[in-house]
C-alpha cells in the first residue's frame, strides 16, 4: 500500500493541530523481535528560545491501533530530540484490562 506525501501531511496536521508542514518524516516498521510500526515527524519550527520554555515530546504509544498512552515518557527519546512528534504502534505489548 502506497502512502502519498499528502496523506503524511494530513496525518501530521491531525497529530499536531498545526497548519505548517513538517521538515522531515521517518516511517519505520520492524517485525523482529517485536512488531513495531512508527511515524516520527520533525517540525520545521519549535517554540523554544535559548532553552526557555522547553517543549515536551509528543510521541504516543498504541497497541493494535488502540491508544495506550498519549505523550509516552517511557519511549526513550533523547532530551535533545524533545521536539519530535509521532506515534508508535507495537502489537506485542501485553494489555492488562481490569474491571
Amino acid at each position: 500500500m502506497e502512502i502519498s506525501d499528502e496523506d503524511y501531511l494530513k496525518f501530521y496536521h491531525f497529530l499536531t493541530n498545526k497548519t505548517d508542514p513538517y521538515q522531515y518524516k521517518m516511517h519505520f516498521a520492524a517485525d523482529v523481535p517485536l512488531v513495531i510500526k512508527s511515524i516520527i515527524y520533525i517540525p520545521k519550527t519549535h517554540s523554544e528560545k535559548f532553552g526557555i520554555g522547553q517543549e515536551q515530546g509528543e510521541v504516543s504509544l498504541y497497541s493494535k491501533k488502540i491508544l495506550i498512552k498519549k505523550n509516552c515518557k517511557e519511549i526513550l527519546i533523547p532530551n535533545f530530540l524533545r521536539f519530535v512528534k509521532g506515534v508508535v504502534d507495537c502489537e506485542d505489548i501485553p494489555l492488562n484490562i481490569s474491571r
